[in-house]
């Protein structure tokens, strides 16, 4: 009796992986690879996220380069080709990459809402990475509102709106900061302070009595959010 042989798509990829690496040079660990002709855009871009994995930056942004010329139309390749540009710390190259799939993103938001966040993102870290704040608030403002429970674009939301002269726009972000991390005393503690220093003092004193709750009697922040009380009270007073 003869056994049937199969591969499983895992194993397949595997294979033409380590078939493509040997060929290519990429197994010794060539500093740019060189792929033979023929390698389609799916390939290279498996390529590029083995050698992201492993840390190969410049190997990554070469093969995510390819990737891109062999399937123009792509988002995810794009995507990641920025990812990686930045974490080179090269924002200018970047900065064109992602205007050849704005109206694919815009048309596939509503069915792909977390890669249209993602893409919102990057335009946001480009432009604050290219000395452009304004911009920067634009594409991550886009990008909360399709990913609002990514904290890590809230926290360069509060960042930007501070540093731009805009403290009240950071307001929206540290309430739903606190919401996502609702026993988080010190976050309530940085939303009352952010709402007094606009003079919202009711809306302070009501920040830190929920941080109160929160804190023990015994810490040092509880005696801190009582003094911070008193001033909110003092200042509604007036």
């Amino acid at each position: 009796m003869v056994r049937s042989t199969y591969f499983r798509p895992a194993a397949l990829m595997s294979a033409l992986l380590a078939a493509v690496l040997s060929a290519s040079g990429l197994a010794a660990q060539a500093p740019v690879p060189k792929l033979e002709e023929g390698v389609d855009a799916s390939l290279a871009y498996h390529l590029a996220r083995e050698a992201r994995a492993r840390d190969e930056l410049e190997r990554a942004a070469a093969l995510l380069e390819l990737a891109v010329d062999l399937d123009p139309a792509a988002v995810l390749p794009r995507l990641d080709r920025v990812e990686v540009l930045l974490e080179l710390n090269r924002p200018r190259a970047a900065a064109s990459i992602l205007a050849p799939i704005a109206a694919r993103v815009e048309a596939e938001t509503a069915a792909r809402p977390a890669t249209a966040a993602r893409y919102h993102r990057l335009i946001g870290a480009v432009a604050l990475r290219s000395g452009q704040p304004h911009q920067a608030i634009e594409g991550y403002e886009r990008a909360s509102r399709l990913a609002p429970w990514d904290l890590r674009i809230r926290a360069q939301l509060i960042g930007l709106h501070r540093a731009t002269g805009d403290p009240a726009g950071a307001i929206p972000h540290l309430r739903a900061a606190t919401e996502a991390l609702p026993e988080n005393a010190e976050l309530r503690v940085e939303l009352g302070d952010a709402l007094l220093d606009l003079e919202r003092y009711t809306e302070a004193e009501a920040a830190y009595l929920d941080a109160l709750e929160l804190t023990p009697r015994s810490s040092e922040l509880h005696r801190r959010l009582e003094r911070k009380i008193d001033r909110a009270r003092s200042a509604i007073r007036r």
